[in-house]
């Protein structure tokens, strides 16, 4: 059985060992008026079956996708009605029911995937180098950009279409014009990146995260922070959030606007002593509304996995699945913010009901 649960927890102490500044930046502190409302707190519940809970009610996932192989990527439509996934070739899913809606034949080796705000264009990057965009309902190229030299890790598209950015095992980022297909821009630095047209963030180095604000054509301070792995901006672009590869590594939040660390989001206590060994961060999402980040990852190899659910406001971990088998590679927020997709070492692919679990945490103590 495989469950979420949630929890809305936790003492002074705990609030400590998360990092909460006693003053936070505007950003922050404008996410939690938002949220103070919403917040509630609920008794913390960890078991270490794979369970969301809140309190003592448990939530199995919406959907199970199955026997899939490995996914590198997921990406849900603009208007929700689709969820993309790539491992050997992109497949096509209903988030309703899982039902396979169409995939792309070609044995292509994708690694990763981003529609355009339209849902017209699907940019894929390829094992052998290149980006493909191809056009959604007729599934044919629209134009291929070649110019990266090793597996292209990390695609993402400006909130109004025009450009694209692409990220390189070779240690390359690169800005497109997707109407022409022209490189406009090439930085040196690790594949990992986060781009919505304002910002483009990517990680420079082992101890660096690079930023460069494309309306002013010029790159800002850098943010320091160890072995950043995955990273997430929000969708007003001013909080940007960065997962580190370290061994139980914190999660950082960045305001943007002060170029300062926000918060320090660390794994939950409870969770780490009932694991064995360190825990990896994967990848990060922002719910579109702002109010949850959400952050995956697990052990190396063979081990547990996990997905936690933070509330941006006030940086309480409030929901959290443990996989004891598998690590969770890969998560994505669906539009409207009410479903969390989850892509997990055994070949599935979880849709779980975001809404009902931070529904049955606001009710812990009505």
């Amino acid at each position: 059985m495989t469950t979420f649960f949630a929890h809305w927890s936790v003492p002074i102490v705990a609030l400590l060992m998360l990092g909460c500044r006693a003053e936070p930046p505007e950003a922050v502190r404008d996410a939690a008026h938002k949220e103070k409302e919403r917040r509630q707190k609920v008794p913390m519940a960890l078991t270490t079956n794979g369970a969301f809970s809140a309190g003592e009610v448990s939530h199995e996932p919406k959907v199970i996708i199955r026997n899939i192989g490995q996914t590198s990527a997921l990406a849900f439509s603009p208007d929700g009605a689709t969820l993309a996934s790539c491992n050997n070739q992109v497949h096509f899913w209903n988030p309703v029911d899982g039902a396979q809606l169409g995939r792309l034949g070609e044995r292509m080796g994708p690694r990763s995937l981003a529609y355009d705000p339209t849902g017209t264009v699907l940019a894929i990057g390829d094992h052998d180098w290149k980006v493909t965009l191809r056009e959604v309902n007729e599934r044919k190229a629209r134009s291929i950009l070649r110019g990266h030299k090793q597996v292209v890790l990390s695609v993402g598209f400006s909130a109004d279409g025009n450009r694209l950015a692409t990220g390189g095992h070779e240690k390359l980022v690169k800005l497109w014009s997707v109407d022409t297909g022209d490189e406009k821009a090439t930085f040196d630095g690790d594949g990992v990146l986060a781009f919505d047209g304002r910002t483009l963030a990517w990680v420079g180095d082992y101890l660096t995260i690079r930023l460069f604000d494309v309306g002013a054509g010029k790159e800002k301070p850098v943010l320091k922070q160890l072995n950043v792995h995955a990273l997430a901006l929000n969708q007003s672009g001013t909080v940007l959030a960065a997962g580190s590869h370290h061994p139980n590594g914190p999660i950082e939040m960045w305001d943007l606007r002060s170029l300062k660390s926000a918060r320090t989001l660390t794994w939950p206590v409870e969770m780490k002593s009932q694991w064995e060994g360190p825990v990896y961060n994967d990848d990060l999402a922002f719910s579109p509304d702002e109010y949850i980040l959400a952050a995956c990852g697990g052990g190396r190899i063979k081990g547990p996995g996990c997905i936690f659910l933070w509330d941006v406001g006030s940086g309480r971990c409030f929901a959290q699945f443990i996989d004891p088998n598998h690590g969770v590679y890969r998560i994505a927020f669906n539009p409207a913010g009410d479903l969390l997709a989850s892509a997990h070492a055994d070949g599935t692919i979880r849709i779980w009901d975001v809404g009902t679990i931070v529904a049955a945490a606001n009710k812990g103590e009505r």
